[in-house]
């Protein structure tokens, strides 16, 4: 009996901590875009075409200058929800659109901070950070489906 709360238990704080990650921004991650950009929605698809180079331009002509994480846990789980790619696919992906003359990767950093230092200064520019991060002077876009 002791063993099968203590199971349920853990369980509970499991599914407790996953609704938390996917509270805030409402999937672990922010997505953050340059005070010149009105948008202040984006959905999946549009997301889907900015990061894989087919959305080249905002609705004012501005260019849409998309940045990334090089690595780690929230480039993962962005990959994973918004472009349905583990970090191997989309490096397979932008290694073949530049063999083949068809587009240029988006720039990546390293650091959160880096990414919304350079959003924030580089008009036109989208990109993503943890949800709860800081985001300083940039504006953050909500996603819907």
């Amino acid at each position: 009996m002791k063993i099968r709360k203590g199971l349920i238990g853990v369980m509970t704080a499991v599914l407790m901590g996953a609704a938390t990650a996917w509270c805030g921004s409402g999937r672990g991650f922010t997505i953050v875009i340059n005070s010149s950009v009105t948008v202040t929605q984006l959905n999946f698809k549009t997301l889907q075409s900015i990061f894989l180079g087919e959305k080249a331009q905002w609705g004012n002509g501005d260019k849409i200058i998309p940045v990334t994480l090089e690595e780690g846990s929230v480039h993962d789980l962005f990959l994973k929800d918004v472009l349905h790619k583990t970090a191997i696919q989309y490096s397979n992906f932008w290694n073949q659109q530049l063999f083949t003359g068809k587009g240029i990767p988006p720039r990546s950093f390293l650091d959160v901070a880096d990414v919304v230092d350079f959003v924030s200064r580089t008009r036109g520019a989208i990109g993503y950070v943890p949800a709860g991060a800081d985001a300083g002077l940039v504006k953050t876009v909500e996603i819907t489906e």
